[in-house]
């Protein structure tokens, strides 16, 4: 059931605001509206870092905007440099209906604990 599907994305997401809120680090997207299936972190320091650390508690991450060509080009970098830091700086949290009691929590205590 899709509003049942919806229902718990916002339950975890606002599991994992908290989390991140813990933290030093910052949550985007806004705050009633609910990504499909991934949650966005801004992340202050080394995105690579913060990748690896998730990584070795069982967390599968991914770069947000890998790909895009802000990320990609360092000839843009002069022209938007904040558009280039927010690319490089944003790490993707898996965020599905399913996610069971136990993973939402070993996602929450890595999100409050990141480097």
């Amino acid at each position: 059931d899709v509003d049942a599907d919806r229902a718990r994305r916002l339950e975890i997401v606002g599991l994992y605001r908290a989390a991140v809120g813990r933290s030093r680090h910052e949550a985007l997207g806004a705050r009633g509206g609910v990504g499909a299936y991934t949650f966005v972190v801004r992340v202050k320091d080394s995105l690579a870092e913060v990748r690896q650390y998730a990584r070795k508690h069982g967390v599968e991450t991914e770069a947000a905007f890998e790909g895009c060509s802000i990320a990609g080009d360092e000839s843009l970098a002069d022209s938007c440099p904040n558009a280039r830091k927010l690319a490089l700086g944003c790490v993707l949290f898996p965020l599905y209906p399913m996610l069971g009691r136990k993973s939402v929590d070993s996602i929450c205590k890595v999100l409050a604990t990141l480097p």
